[in-house]
């Protein structure tokens, strides 16, 4: 609390004390109610770290056209470069993802965590405070994904994850209900898929830390395999998605350089596995010349391409702050 008093005169804050506020504001929430000067700590971190955050990321998710949210991505680069910071912590993402309005609205846990009466997920208090009912699968699929990877594992590499799981170790649980339609050329009408997911558990993948030339192998060796289920195995091999539309779709979901790249992580592979299960439909209903949606990346409707439905992410670890800035790319698609 002395720290955050004699800091808080300051604004913005310094270089590296962004980490510092991150880490005093997410180990003091669980005691907000008995700390004197938490006004104080929780002021100072909503202006110095967490406002500039939530609209860097609001102009990711709603800028009207691609040099403005470029220009958002760049100051929100430098912004988080200067401050050394690379995630709000277990207590502040959540509450991010709901200003944003990603938080599923059945979920009693979400909220805004700068409001006196919101209570923390997980703490004694409220016990009730129960995630929908969706979630309890997820956590069970995510749950038997992890003891199944970690089984194979040394003893040595599994005690790195001491301190907390290795990004190689968090994994991505989905599902979905989408519908793509496509007009068809020439004529009135149009043609449609449904791609219709269950739950799927998506894994870390070391793709685009490769050379440029070997970008998307990777990923397209794991579709035709299998690793990503039927329905990309099937449209790789049919044609309906190809090396280049996997490049192209990493180019749609740019990340940010927190510490260090964060390309790899699950929660953006799983995204990247719907923006191309959308791809793949499209491609298989529409008829020459392919819709410029497929060169854009944008599925609105306004490029030929229209993709309706619901997508529900789960993820073994809260987010990164690159993850919630690919999260918000993904959204304005």
């Amino acid at each position: 609390g002395r720290f955050m008093e004699s800091s808080a005169s300051r604004s913005p804050a310094t270089e590296h004390e962004g980490w510092a506020v991150l880490h005093v504001a997410n180990c003091s929430a669980r005691y907000r109610r008995r700390l004197q000067l938490w006004s104080k700590v929780e002021q100072y971190f909503q202006d110095a770290v967490y406002g500039p955050t939530q609209r860097f990321l609001q102009q990711l998710r709603c800028g009207s056209c691609a040099e403005e949210v470029q220009a958002a991505a760049d100051e929100m680069q430098a912004f988080i470069r200067r401050l050394d910071i690379d995630f709000l912590g277990p207590h502040y993402t959540r509450s991010m993802l709901s200003h944003l309005g990603f938080i599923d609205s059945a979920d009693g846990r979400g909220g805004d965590a700068f409001i006196p009466t919101w209570s923390l997920p997980g703490v004694p208090e409220d016990p009730e405070l129960l995630p929908p009912e969706w979630g309890f699968v997820a956590r069970a699929g995510v749950t038997r994904a992890i003891s199944e990877y970690r089984a194979g594992l040394s003893e040595i590499t599994r005690s790195f994850d001491r301190f907390g799981p290795h990004e190689r170790r968090v994994v991505a649980w989905y599902s979905c209900q989408v519908e793509v339609r496509v007009p068809v050329a020439g004529r009135s009408g149009e043609r449609s898929a449904t791609i219709c997911e269950e739950g799927r558990v998506a894994y870390f993948m070391e793709d685009e830390q490769r050379a440029l030339a070997l970008r998307g192998e990777r990923t397209m060796e794991h579709f035709v395999n299998g690793g990503a289920g039927e329905g990309l195995a099937r449209m790789a091999k049919e044609g309906w998605l190809t090396l280049e539309d996997i490049k192209r779709a990493q180019r749609w979901l740019p990340g940010l350089f927190a510490q260090h790249a964060r390309l790899a992580h699950c929660e953006r592979q799983a995204l990247l596995e719907m923006l191309l299960m959308v791809v793949g439909a499209a491609t298989a209903c529409a008829a020459e010349p392919l819709p410029q949606a497929l060169v854009e990346g944008i599925f609105d409707g306004s490029c030929g391409v229209d993709a309706v439905g619901e997508l529900r992410l789960y993820v073994s670890h809260f987010c990164c702050i690159s993850c919630m800035a690919v999260i918000c790319h993904f959204s304005r698609r």
